[in-house]
């Protein structure tokens, strides 16, 4: 049998990998967290560019069904818009970014934009015979308004209404 003192020495060394362990995992699970941050914040850095902006406008300032003539003429800011919520629809599917995020930034453009450029895009897939064309765009705006649906909420300015400066 081992002296008492073996006995708390080895307890005390099993204690101090259980801790070391469990401190492990919480700087882990922090630094996923920053990375997500990052993430995210690199998306809104992608939307920031004027670029992108324009693209934007011209989506939510057209009509409903814009003619073909108009939707030429803005051809290559359309191809920008669509490629770049493209991009966004795969992050998200990939989960490496947080549909919630995706759809409090840009939400309501993007689905307004693919309710807007989906004849379009469909009009496209046939002539190149093509299912694939632009969709992960479809798909980022179909889960949007799947989440919308099933995750009602106000407009953020009734929301948090109350919100403070965290102390």
């Amino acid at each position: 049998m081992k002296p008492r003192s073996d006995l708390i020495l080895n307890t005390l060394q099993t204690g101090a990998i259980v801790v070391g362990l469990v401190y492990g995992g919480l700087q882990l699970q922090q630094f996923r967290g920053e990375q997500q941050r990052q993430a995210n914040i690199e998306l809104a850095r992608s939307f920031m560019t004027p670029e992108f902006n324009e693209a934007m406008a011209v989506v939510l300032t057209m009509p409903p069904n814009a003619s073909e003539a108009e939707l030429v003429a803005n051809a290559p800011r359309l191809l920008l818009l669509m490629q770049t919520l493209e991009i966004v629809g795969v992050l998200v599917y990939q989960g490496d970014l947080d549909l919630r995020v995706a759809d409090e930034f840009m939400g309501s453009g993007i689905v307004m934009a693919w309710t807007r450029l989906q004849p379009m895009v469909e009009a496209y897939r046939g002539q190149v015979n093509n299912p694939h064309v632009f969709e992960w765009f479809q798909w980022l705006a179909e889960r949007i308004v799947d989440y919308d649906d099933t995750h009602p909420r106000g407009p953020a300015y009734e929301v948090q209404r109350d919100w403070r400066i965290p102390d």
